[in-house]
């Protein structure tokens, strides 16, 4: 025997009244936080439909559920998604080596270089200075640029480079903040070593500053006035380029190859690791696992019902 449901009123009573009230009511909304006479703010919102004041009056007078039950850790979650780049990001080492040095003590107590390096690093990238609210400011492109910090503290100026793709920082020996142990902090952890010697009588090596995260290692050699050779060491079996092994650049071309084989050596370093992912994947991996993670299904009758059909 088939059960008799019983008559259930139709939603459509009583829209009338409510379409009424709404026609007839003065009502606007009252924008966040508290007023001031300052010009500079956006205009409080005003609605231009039957529709949209429907819904704010709706959820104003608590009819729509659960239209502010957020998630305690979703603003956290979401602050982490806007902090993975979309843009892979390389951080180098640039350390330089004087005369008659040979150790590590020495070389990155250097606070000073020749003008030869100086005018090497300053093609590599736009000079930078990380400020007190961690931001990056591009002196060609302009103050208050967010970029890629490299783990750099405040105040500390370095070279900084981006394009569509990716964003290269380098940290340079002579211009790092603090003493020697304070600077190897940060060139320690680098995976790709740049290094400009000038000592002519020791071939600088990795036993010369040894770490175990220099997984390679480009050395710059003076041979004559106008012309530099390149050494390449790699840690592990890497492929990448333009610069190998050997070859004889001029100083006119030096930075632009130097920073192009630098972001080419970290991406290959890091492609080859089985747990890496693209910058993107990552992005979609984050949100994936965080973002959606707050988000429950929901019937499209239900979700319709919460959106614009206030119960009571």
């Amino acid at each position: 025997m088939t059960p008799i449901l019983p008559e259930l009123p139709s939603p459509v009573e009583g829209s009338a009244q409510f379409a009424s009230m709404i026609e007839t009511s003065r009502r606007q909304p009252q924008p966040l936080g508290s007023p001031n006479n300052n010009d500079s703010n956006p205009p409080a919102f005003q609605p231009n439909s039957k529709l949209l004041e429907w819904r704010s009056l709706s959820a104003s007078l608590g009819f729509v559920p659960l239209v502010s039950q957020v998630h305690t850790n979703f603003p956290r979650d979401l602050k982490h998604l806007d902090q993975t780049s979309s843009r892979e990001v390389h951080k180098i080492a640039v350390i330089y080596v004087g005369d008659t040095q040979e150790d590590r003590a020495s070389i990155l107590a250097n606070t000073v270089a020749s003008p030869q390096f100086d005018a090497f690093v300053g093609e590599l990238g736009w000079e930078i200075k990380v400020t007190q609210n961690a931001q990056i400011n591009i002196i060609p492109v302009g103050r208050g640029h967010e970029g890629y910090t490299g783990g750099l503290p405040v105040e500390t100026r370095a070279p900084y480079y981006a394009d569509a793709e990716s964003e290269a920082i380098f940290h340079v020996s002579t211009w790092l903040n603090g003493d020697v142990q304070q600077k190897w902090k940060h060139i320690g952890n680098d995976e790709v070593h740049v290094v400009w010697t000038e000592n002519y009588r020791k071939v600088y090596t990795r036993e010369t500053i040894a770490t175990k995260f220099c997984d390679v290692l480009i050395v710059l050699e003076h041979v004559g006035d106008k012309m530099v050779r390149v050494r390449v060491d790699t840690a592990s079996a890497l492929e990448f380029g333009p610069l190998f092994d050997g070859a004889l650049v001029t100083m006119s071309e030096l930075s632009q190859l130097v920073r192009l084989t630098v972001i080419n050596a970290s991406r290959a370093y890091r492609m080859a690791r089985v747990e890496h992912s693209r910058p993107l994947r990552h992005r979609e991996e984050v949100f994936c696992n965080e973002a959606l993670g707050h988000m429950r299904p929901m019937a499209l009758a239900q979700s319709i019902n919460h959106l614009y059909v206030p119960t009571i």
